[in-house]
């Protein structure tokens, strides 16, 4: 199950290389995280889509339709896609996906209708029907959280539903 909560710190590091201190999410050792780091900036990252708008004086890039993100060890998918920035320092804030939101990473995936990404709060949340799924164990809910700096994640039921988990005793690894 530890896998599917570190499957977000994966998405975050395909999502435009934002910055590496998003990278040391994950549960690894310092001297692998730098590896990793060194690796995933030095990689491009493809953006693709049907259609792309930069709107300058909203600090605003919107790509629509079969949206893709690639690195070669991470991928996201998606209708929409919304980069917001700061004018002033030109680094990225806020990363919103939204319509069939697919992410994947190595052997994990995760999947709903919208995903936000708070830079400086270093937070991912997950709404609309989210589900993470890797090596056969899944979670569901309502709301999936999870907090890059704590290496936290919460599970939200929502009105009336409940949060779903599958756990493979043991585990395929």
């Amino acid at each position: 199950m530890r896998g599917l909560l570190l499957f977000l710190g994966a998405w975050v590091a395909a999502s435009l290389v934002l910055d590496s201190y998003l990278c040391r999410s994950m549960a690894l050792d310092p001297a692998q995280w730098r590896q990793k780091e060194a690796s995933l900036q030095q990689q491009p990252v493809h953006v693709k889509a049907d259609r792309m708008e930069l709107r300058r004086q909203e600090s605003l890039i919107l790509y629509t339709g079969n949206v893709s993100v690639t690195q070669p060890q991470y991928k996201m998918y998606s209708d929409l896609l919304e980069v917001r920035w700061d004018p002033e320092t030109r680094k990225i804030g806020h990363l919103v996906a939204k319509g069939k939101v697919l992410l994947e990473a190595e052997d994990a995936r995760a999947s709903c209708g919208v995903a936000i990404l708070d830079v400086a709060a270093q937070e991912v949340e997950m709404q609309e029907s989210p589900r993470m799924t890797q090596a056969g164990e899944h979670v569901e809910g309502e709301r999936i959280l999870y907090s890059l700096s704590q290496k936290r994640s919460t599970v939200l039921g929502g009105r009336g539903g409940r949060v779903r988990t599958l756990v493979i005793p043991g585990g395929k690894r």
